[in-house]
């Protein structure tokens, strides 16, 4: 069913109560909303757990989704808070544990990844899925708002004015977020893909 659709009729039979078009939504955007989610945590438990609030959330809240906007980037916007919300509630839990055992002194960074280090055995002419991997990883070591934006604009293929609405930032962060991630991803990969330069 086209997104159009789904919007005029799906969504306001499932905002006035109709289970059936809250699975039908469910449907449409489990997938979506799982790599969103994903995107965030790098882990694919957390992220079937933060796609399930999500649309726990949506439940709740359907009833106040005015019908004159776009559900889609309405709901993405709604996922998106979820999942920042979360990231500081990770942060926060962190520094609370690295506190209590005398932690290490990088507290204030985004710890809640660990991607794993480059596998030097990695040839990139011959391993795509290595290479595949490897971007995999430097996308998992940026910060969680870089990861999103990123996620949003070569994933969703959306637009900076779109993403900041998503995500309730002004354009010119969206821009710079987006320009820090592809440096940062830029330096990672030339380290560990140099023969990609």
């Amino acid at each position: 069913m086209p997104a159009r659709e789904l919007e005029k009729e799906v969504v306001l039979r499932a905002r006035d109560g109709d289970a059936e078009a809250f699975t039908e939504i469910v449907r449409a955007y489990e997938t979506r909303i799982y790599n969103l989610a994903y995107h965030w945590t790098f882990s694919r438990d957390e992220a079937a757990d933060l796609t399930q609030e999500v649309f726990l959330r949506l439940y709740r809240n359907l009833g106040k989704f005015d019908p004159t906007r776009e559900f889609g980037p309405w709901f993405l916007t709604v996922a998106a808070n979820l999942c920042r919300n979360w990231i500081a509630k990770a942060r926060l839990k962190t520094v609370s544990l690295a506190g209590s055992t005398g932690g290490s002194g990088d507290e204030g960074r985004d710890r809640s990844i660990d991607p794993a280090a480059p596998d030097p055995a990695l040839d990139s002419k011959n391993d795509v899925q290595g290479v595949v991997d490897e971007v995999n990883r430097a996308v998992g070591a940026l910060p969680a708002d870089y990861r999103m934006v990123v996620a949003l604009h070569y994933h969703e293929e959306m637009d900076v004015a779109r993403i900041a609405e998503v995500m309730s930032i002004p354009v010119g962060t969206v821009k710079t977020w987006l320009f820090r991630a592809r440096e940062k991803l830029r330096a990672r990969l030339r380290r560990c893909l140099p023969e990609q330069r």
